[in-house]
């Protein structure tokens, strides 16, 4: 959010919670930009979806006398795409706190408000959903580093480096990907010649290192295809 801040001088403060809390500074001047994680839910395809509130909104002049409620709306709905633009080529871009692949759903809103709080606002608030693939072997809560269980079990048959086009077996049992270095595919399928890449959402994402990756249903990954990074092959 700060980074679309920096892109967007018209935007004057960050808030986090409630479109309620929208007159906490009562620094009116400039447009605001509140969010809300609303929640965190499993999306079926091996990872999560982020569903986020964002409003964006300045005081305009009261009811009844020239207003630029109409300006206000204009400007932040317009600012409102720029950030689903954002968040649709997020892949494609250079953040320098970005550690995650996401894919922002196609079911997004944008719907401009005029609302009275403490003072008149108008502005654009969007509905929005991101989906991230999620290793939930994984721990990101950095700390001294030990094997858990479930890594052990991962790693107990060993495992191959994956840099280019490997083909296994059922009887390899490659149960999980970890990615070695940021990766990306050119084909993911399991042992039933499924798409693992498009049941994932993965199509086209650069995947961070560490990232856990398998098939649905328990299944085993079939053709692994890097076209760039490379991944560890673990065999179940």
């Amino acid at each position: 959010m700060e980074g679309i801040k920096s892109e967007h001088p018209q935007i004057n403060t960050i808030l986090k919670g409630n479109i309620w809390d929208v007159d906490l500074t009562k620094d009116v001047t400039g447009s605001y930009l509140i969010y809300d994680v609303v929640n965190i839910t499993p999306n079926g395809f091996n990872g999560i979806d982020y569903s986020l509130d964002i409003f964006l909104c300045d005081n305009v002049t009261e009811i009844n006398t020239e207003s630029n409620e109409v300006s206000v709306q204009n400007e932040c709905c317009l600012i409102a795409l720029d950030i689903m633009s954002i968040f649709e080529n997020y892949n494609k871009a250079t953040y320098a706190d970005k550690d995650l692949a996401l894919v922002l759903n196609k079911n997004w809103s944008i719907q401009p408000f005029t609302e009275r709080f403490d003072s008149l606002y108008s502005g654009a608030a969007i509905s929005m959903s991101l989906s991230s693939a999620y290793g939930y072997a994984r721990c990101k809560i950095q700390h001294n580093k030990k094997m858990t269980i479930t890594e052990l079990q991962l790693s107990r048959n060993g495992q191959k480096y994956v840099s280019g086009d490997v083909t296994f077996t059922a009887s390899d049992k490659v149960a999980y990907l970890v990615v070695n270095e940021d990766a990306t595919f050119a084909n993911l399928t399991d042992q039933s010649d499924n798409n693992v890449l498009t049941e994932s959402a993965l199509t086209g994402v650069t995947l961070s290192a560490g990232m856990i990756i398998s098939a649905k249903n328990g299944g085993l990954m079939k053709r692994v295809n890097v076209s760039s990074g490379s991944v560890l092959a673990i065999f179940g």
